[in-house]
């Protein structure tokens, strides 16, 4: 007798046990969050919630980079500041280094996704003549212009390059710091 009475508790603890589950998990709504849980129980079918059953806000699209143009503003439209993307040179070299490739990812993404033309402008610090100088912030441009070409695709109808030798220093003075951020390329879409 003792044993049937087990038996017949275990198979009640059995049911009751499989009809919790279900019962908690009740979503009348069907947005995944059980009734039980649900801080909003009557949303719209397929809507996005959060954790709590409520609908998730939509949250406004932010450009992953902002650039200057060349009448001085920024684009996207919706940029509030624009990003630092610069590539930097050692002294006296035109070759990039291997730990720039992420700033001209950056850039070339950019490029593909807004199908705007970019200027690449090149400058260097102020040591050397003015005319080597201008040569070598050509020099500068155009191998950024053929590495966004050739290892990333893009468009050489969208790139155009300019030099302007040591003329805009962004940092001033003759400090090792100074001279290796002015060693650089800037990209400004065209604003025509």
């Amino acid at each position: 007798m003792r044993e049937s009475s087990i038996a017949v508790l275990l198979v009640v603890l059995l049911l009751v046990s499989h009809i919790q589950p279900a019962w908690g998990w009740n979503d009348e709504d069907g947005d995944g969050v059980p009734d039980l849980k649900d801080a909003c129980p009557a949303t719209e079918l397929k809507a996005k919630v959060s954790a709590n059953g409520c609908v998730v806000a939509p949250v406004a699209e932010v450009p992953d980079l902002c650039l200057m143009t060349t009448r001085d503003s920024l684009f996207p439209p919706q940029c509030e500041h624009t990003s630092a993307v610069t590539v930097y040179f050692d002294f006296a070299v035109a070759k990039l280094g291997y730990d720039q490739a992420w700033p001209l990812a950056k850039v070339a993404d950019f490029i593909k996704r807004h199908g705007k033309a970019v200027y690449l402008v090149g400058h260097t610090d102020n040591i050397g003549s003015h005319e080597a100088n201008q040569a070598l912030s050509l020099a500068r441009a155009d191998h950024v212009r053929l590495l966004l070409e050739a290892d990333f695709a893009v468009d050489p109808a969208l790139l155009f390059i300019e030099g302007r030798g040591s003329n805009e220093p962004v940092e001033a003075g003759d400090s090792p710091l100074a001279r290796k951020l002015n060693r650089r390329v800037e990209f400004l879409v065209d604003a025509e």
